[in-house]
């Protein structure tokens, strides 16, 4: 299911990872899914721009520690998944891009099988968000170690004057979204300021264990700009569905293999349903159709200040626009002269030719670098996406004007494919017009507005539903026995309060048993799951609409 929704099927995101505290102890439970972009209703919520990467599982695998045999088995046995199922033979070929987090496993793994494929190293374990002490065998190589204690924590640890420490986290946030020429010059003037004031040792360690030196040219795994736009996220998706869907479906801990199996085929076919109604919904890589009401009140505002925005056409046919990163009320209050032509040009040399700004010293050049953004809208565009617009319109992924722009320097295009710079961009030259409002989400204890019209599902036709009330005459009493019925099951499975919809719509609970969960849903709007266990209920002879094929990879 999740590949039939899948747009860009040529160029894969797959994120791997290990749960312990799962299966029973000394076992860990390893998870293999694809990524993918979706809209989120609570994000917009929250003031944020309404696209987020998701995880989408494919697999699963019991095995004694996350070692290279583990990945290499379970990573084989999904290829020939795809093979045999989807008559896919170049799965392996097809992924671009590899996020884990530094496990000597996954690693050797990729090697492996994945040399081809961008390694995604994850940020939070970049800078040590993680658990501080792991007790599982790793091995003993330093730099994983390294990676899960944290640059932050290195860094202190072998300064000698702490008092540099400020100036080396600004260092690393201004270069995190930087292209490779611009991030390798920058990085250059960095290692040149701290070792001229004595700083080899701090110097050492992070070419040691967080950077990596090719013909000359620095490059890091964290660094932005080397996944495509929109899936900087390292494992974040993955480790937010551990939480929110693995392990909200095992009541315990440390279980035998067969009630795990059995947990993970509850979840497995919970989630096909889902996905079943949710079928039509394409599955992105650039993101398309959906405007955030704050971003279009945003990007009008940024273009009004029409003072800080400079716009040239480059010489392949694409159009730079060069904008303030920063558009807050505050920021703006503090916008006293316009930029001039010279610093359009510095900045554009900086991402485009990777020459470093002019400035007297490194603190004031960490300053500029992370002051300016560059919008790129045309060919040298559509080259970050790794898709090209006329593959992406036909996978669906309308409009396309969203494969035709990048912003350089932006962490919220890095991360989300869209941003205020972006959308300021594309409405400046016409690529987009009036945002579309999204309606409103539905708030929690208010009734949803019923829907009066459904089409047919694939098994079940909607019975005919009458206009006129329920009479009460002589059958009166029978309706009050159906009436109670329905009240009593609905109370049973929390759906009381929805009581009025479903006797509005004469949804008995002997008319109940000829619908399925997604004409219901489609009817209702209520949650799949609650859904299901009604309708299981209430159906003594129902089947299962949906399959579930399950791989047992034996490590």
């Amino acid at each position: 299911i999740w590949w039939s929704r899948l747009c860009n099927k040529q160029y894969l995101k797959v994120s791997g990872d290990g749960v312990y505290r799962v299966v029973f102890e000394g076992h860990i439970l390893i998870c293999i899914g694809l990524l993918a972009k979706t809209w989120s209703d609570d994000m917009k919520d929250r003031g944020q721009d309404g696209w987020t990467t998701s995880f989408f599982e494919c697999a699963y695998a019991i095995s004694v520690g996350e070692s290279e045999t583990a990945y290499c088995r379970i990573m084989t046995a999904l290829a020939q998944a795809f093979e045999i199922c989807l008559e896919v033979p170049d799965f392996l070929d097809r992924v671009g891009q590899w996020h884990s987090d530094r496990n000597l496993g996954a690693e050797a793994m990729r090697r492996q099988l994945l040399a081809h494929a961008v390694r995604a190293m994850d940020w939070a374990h970049f800078v040590g968000c993680v658990r501080p002490k792991v007790h599982y065998a790793q091995g003993h190589d330093e730099r994983s170690v390294a990676w899960r204690t944290g640059c932050w924590k290195t860094a202190e640890k072998h300064l000698r004057d702490k008092a540099w420490f400020p100036l080396l986290q600004r260092a690393v946030f201004a270069s995190r979204h930087l292209p490779i020429a611009a991030f390798s010059a920058l990085w250059e003037e960095i290692f040149l300021f701290f070792l001229t004031h004595g700083e080899a040792e701090v110097v050492a360690a992070i070419q040691r264990h967080y950077m990596s030196r090719t013909d000359g040219i620095w490059d890091a795994g964290w660094r932005g700009s080397l996944v495509q736009p929109g899936s900087y996220s390292g494992t974040q998706a993955q480790e937010r569905w551990h939480g929110s869907r693995l392990r909200a479906t095992f009541e315990q801990t440390r279980l035998p293999v067969d009630s795990v199996v059995a947990s993970l085929e509850e979840l497995a076919t919970s989630r096909c349903e889902q996905a079943v109604l949710k079928v039509d919904e394409p599955l992105y890589d650039i993101p398309a159709g959906h405007y955030s009401k704050h971003l279009e009140v945003l990007a009008k505002q940024a273009l009004q200040l029409t003072d800080f925005l400079h716009e040239e056409d480059g010489a392949d046919g694409t159009k730079l626009i060069m904008m303030r990163q920063d558009y807050s009320s505050e920021a703006i209050s503090q916008y006293k002269t316009k930029a001039s032509k010279q610093i359009f040009r510095s900045v554009r040399a900086l991402y485009l030719d990777g020459e470093l700004l002019k400035c007297d010293d490194l603190e004031s050049l960490c300053q500029e670098v992370t002051r300016w953004v560059l919008v790129l809208i045309g060919p040298r565009a559509m080259q970050e996406w790794k898709c090209s617009p006329e593959a992406a319109e036909a996978a669906g992924e309308l409009p396309a004007s969203h494969a035709h722009c990048v912003c350089l320097g932006c962490h919220a295009f890095a991360v989300g494919g869209c941003c205020l710079h972006s959308y300021a961009g594309m409405a400046k030259v016409q690529l987009v017009g009036r945002p579309v409002a999204w309606p409103e989400p539905h708030k929690k204890g208010q009734a949803r507005k019923m829907r009066k019209s459904l089409l047919p599902g694939a098994k079940h036709v909607r019975p005919k539903v009458s206009s006129k009330p329920v009479q009460k005459g002589h059958a009166g009493h029978e309706v009050d026995k159906e009436h109670a019925a329905l009240r009593r099951c609905l109370e049973r499975h929390g759906l009381i309060a929805h009581l009025g919809a479903f006797v509005e719509n004469e949804l008995w609970l002997t008319e109940l048993r000829e619908w399925s969960v997604v004409d219901l849903h489609k009817l209702l709007g209520l949650p799949a799951a609650k859904l299901r266990r009604l309708l299981h209920d209430v159906q003594t002879d129902g089947s299962a609409e949906a399959g579930v094929f399950v791989w047992i990879c034996s490590i």
